[in-house]
């Protein structure tokens, strides 16, 4: 019973002491894209954008004639479907996430 309290004094003492440490070393090094982030960035999430806003656009394109019998302007519907999709993949900086 003792090893099992000193293990578990042990796991607590270390995540305590590591927690500023790693706060302060994650903020020195967010500094910008990093060269995977780039590569990540450029391989597979532009590709993938871009087939979102393909999609995107086809789906407004079909709810158009909704938007129009229903007499309500499609600002919010392009907005999420087309213009969203086409700021991520082409207008934001190369590995920025887009949450930043």
């Amino acid at each position: 019973m003792n090893t099992k309290r000193f293990l578990l004094s042990a796991l607590i003492a270390t995540v305590v002491a590591g927690s500023p440490m790693t706060a302060s070393a994650a903020s020195q090094l967010d500094d910008g894209p990093t060269g995977a982030g780039i590569v990540f960035d450029l391989l597979i999430a532009r590709p993938l954008g871009l087939v979102g806003l393909i999609a995107g656009a086809g789906v407004f394109a079909l709810t158009i004639p909704f938007s129009i019998f229903t007499g309500e302007p499609p600002i919010d519907p392009a907005k999420r479907l087309v213009v969203d999709p086409l700021n991520f993949t082409f207008f934001r900086p190369l590995g920025e996430s887009p949450g930043r």
